[in-house]
């Protein structure tokens, strides 16, 4: 009976956990489909591109990074509400913004001394790993982390939580990517708006506005579309390959660490203390 109740309680556990990722998965599709109608409702006042209307979107992009949600529609809107050059810029700020406060929140509250094996197996060997990386690589491999296909939370907290990346150089990094890709999704959303106005639809019909940005993605050529898929693949098994034998290593230290010989026995310099006196005797006596 005890050993089936571990047994138990680890399916227990697995379901639980099962469960608990659906309800988030189900609640973060119902999360992005919210924020993305709230941000189309609010498309006529954006394009008014007042200084309000400005900090409003900004501030939209914001709140999209910290809890998680996918910027793609964003990044396309901002073109079609602010145009070109200006939501470009507006782009990059709002970017940079919601990606300096998700990484401070994690720099802040998932402090580098915490026990994260409860969410990754490993947790802080990982983190260790990835922290020599960076030690090693520098600015280069915080590059790659921006241009990998990785969803944009997971290098703003990721990236957090390893003490060995500097905010600045992160930042930095995150401006030198987003600008060429602000600058190919808002003149996207850009020439969107000039057929959107073309055609006399109204900034309040929301079902024509979802129907117009679905379209946008279909303004990428597929030679875009494939360097952009290319790149992003190629940049994270380069990430994979660069942190794989930091991780392998600090996980193979958890796994066998180093015992030193008087930690393992106690009792053991008595125990030599002891021989070396004998052995003292015993050369006394023969000589």
């Amino acid at each position: 009976m005890q050993l089936l109740l571990p047994m138990w309680t680890s399916k227990a556990l697995l379901a639980a956990a099962v469960c608990a990722a659906a309800l988030l998965a189900t609640g973060a599709v119902e999360l992005h489909a919210r924020a993305v109608h709230v941000a189309l409702e609010a498309v006529g006042f954006f394009r008014t591109r007042t200084l309000a209307a400005c900090a409003a979107y900004a501030a939209l992009y914001v709140i999209f990074s910290v809890f998680c949600i996918p910027l793609m529609p964003l990044e396309v809107l901002t073109g079609f509400c602010f145009g070109v050059p200006f939501g470009i810029c507006l782009d990059v700020i709002g970017r940079l913004s919601g990606a300096c406060l998700a990484f401070l929140i994690s720099r802040t509250f998932l402090q580098p001394g915490m026990d994260f094996s409860c969410m990754l197996p490993g947790g802080n060997a990982v983190l260790r790993g990835i922290g020599k990386a960076v030690d090693e690589q520098g600015f280069r491999l915080l590059l790659l982390f921006n241009m990998a296909h990785i969803p944009a939370a997971i290098k703003n907290y990721g990236l957090g939580m390893v003490p060995e990346v500097p905010l600045l150089s992160f930042l930095a990094a995150t401006f030198v990517v987003e600008v060429p890709q602000a600058t190919i999704w808002a003149s996207i959303g850009s020439a969107v708006a000039v057929e959107f106005d073309d055609a006399g639809l109204s900034a309040k019909d929301v079902t024509a506005m979802k129907q117009a940005l679905a379209s946008s993605s279909a303004r990428a050529s597929w030679q875009l579309k494939f360097g952009i898929i290319s790149v992003g693949i190629t940049c994270l098994c380069l990430i994979i390959l660069i942190i794989q034998r930091k991780v392998l290593a600090e996980l193979e230290k958890v796994a066998n660490p180093a015992i030193n010989p008087n930690e393992a026995d106690p009792l053991l310099p008595n125990r030599q203390g002891g021989a070396l006196e004998t052995n003292e005797h015993a050369a006394a006596g023969n000589s």
